[in-house]
C-alpha cells in the first residue's frame, strides 16, 4: 500500500511538472512571437504605457475573479482569496497552451489543494466561464445594435451564443449537474471502499 501511495504521489508530481513546463514553454513562445511581430513592424514600446496597460488589464480581471469566488461559495466551498487568485491566474496562463483544456485542469488542481471537491471545482470553472461569455455576447449584441441598427442575422447569431452560454448557468441546471456528479462520486467512492476491503 505504501509503495502504491508513493508511486501515485510521484506520478502526480511528474504530471504537475509536465503541465508547468508546457505552460512556461507556450507563454514564452507567445511572448517571443508578439515581440518579433512588434519589431518587424517598427513599433516602439513605451514601458510606462506598457505597465499602465498591464495594470488596467489586471484590474479588469477583478470582477471575473470575484464572481468565481461567489460561485464557489454558492457551491458550498470557501477557499481563501490567495488560493482563488493562484488558481485563476495560473489557469489564465494555461490559456496559452493550444486547446485551452489545461485552464480547467490547472484551476481545479489548485483548488483541490484547498480541499475543494474535484467536480465542484470543475462546475465552478464552467459556470464562471460561461457567465463571462454570456455577458460578453449580450454586451456585443447591444453594442452592435447601437452601432449598426437592427440586423436580424447578427441578432440571431448573438442570441444563440447568449442562450448557449447562459442556459447551463441557470440554477435548476446547475443543481441537476451537482446532484448527478455527487451521485456518481458517491458510487465511485463506495466501489473503491469495497475494493479496499476485499484487498
Amino acid at each position: 500500500m505504501q509503495n502504491a501511495a508513493n508511486l501515485r504521489r510521484a506520478v502526480v508530481l511528474a504530471l504537475k511538472l509536465l503541465v508547468l513546463a508546457a505552460v512556461i514553454w507556450f507563454v514564452w513562445q507567445t511572448a517571443q512571437d508578439g515581440w518579433r511581430e512588434l519589431s518587424t513592424k517598427g513599433v516602439r514600446v513605451s514601458w510606462p504605457w506598457l505597465f499602465a496597460s498591464a495594470g488596467c488589464y489586471l484590474a479588469g480581471l477583478i470582477p471575473p475573479v470575484w464572481f468565481w469566488r461567489r460561485t464557489l461559495r454558492a457551491l458550498h466551498s470557501q477557499p481563501g482569496w490567495v488560493t482563488i487568485l493562484r488558481a485563476y491566474f495560473a489557469g489564465h496562463l494555461a490559456k496559452y497552451v493550444p486547446g485551452k483544456a489545461l485552464v480547467l485542469v490547472v484551476r481545479a488542481a489548485v483548488l483541490r489543494e484547498a480541499k475543494v471537491r474535484w467536480h465542484t471545482a470543475v462546475v465552478s470553472v464552467f459556470l464562471a466561464t460561461l457567465t463571462v461569455i454570456a455577458v460578453g455576447a449580450l454586451l456585443a449584441a447591444v453594442t452592435a445594435l447601437a452601432a449598426w441598427g437592427w440586423d436580424s442575422t447578427r441578432l440571431a447569431a448573438t442570441a444563440v451564443v447568449v442562450l448557449a452560454a447562459f442556459v447551463p448557468t441557470l440554477p435548476p441546471v446547475v443543481r441537476w449537474v451537482i446532484k448527478y456528479l455527487d451521485r456518481n462520486n458517491s458510487a465511485a467512492e463506495s466501489n473503491s471502499h469495497e475494493t479496499n476491503e476485499l484487498a
